[in-house]
């Protein structure tokens, strides 16, 4: 989170401040290097996946699908709440089963 968010929120990052209490506007920030606008930060990413705990290792394994059903979906990323380091990483995971304001989707296909 960023200062502007120090009313609503314990934890900030001082010294940065977007101007967004929470979410900002689609398009707000310039895109990355590939073009691509609002792929990291803002909100986190709700996946497909259903969340389950590995119970072995996946050496072997590219870009595992998760179980086929469960009661938490994965969710993936940062968003406008986080404030600590492990957080703030875009592979930080976390499972969540209600909706947040803090979490969105994007909308994308298996090749």
């Amino acid at each position: 989170a960023d200062e502007s968010a120090r009313t609503i929120l314990p934890m900030v990052i001082n010294g940065y401040n977007d101007t967004y209490t929470v979410t900002s506007p689609v398009g707000s920030f310039p895109p990355n290097k590939g073009g691509f606008y609002d792929m990291s930060g803002n909100a986190s990413e709700w996946c497909h996946d259903y969340y389950s705990a590995y119970t072995s290792t996946l050496t072997n394994i590219a870009d595992p699908l998760g179980p086929s059903s469960g009661s938490h979906n994965v969710i993936r990323g940062s968003n406008w709440k986080d404030g600590s380091v492990t957080e703030l990483r875009l592979s930080y995971r976390a499972y969540h089963k209600e909706a947040r304001n803090n979490v969105g989707f994007r909308i994308a296909r298996y090749p």
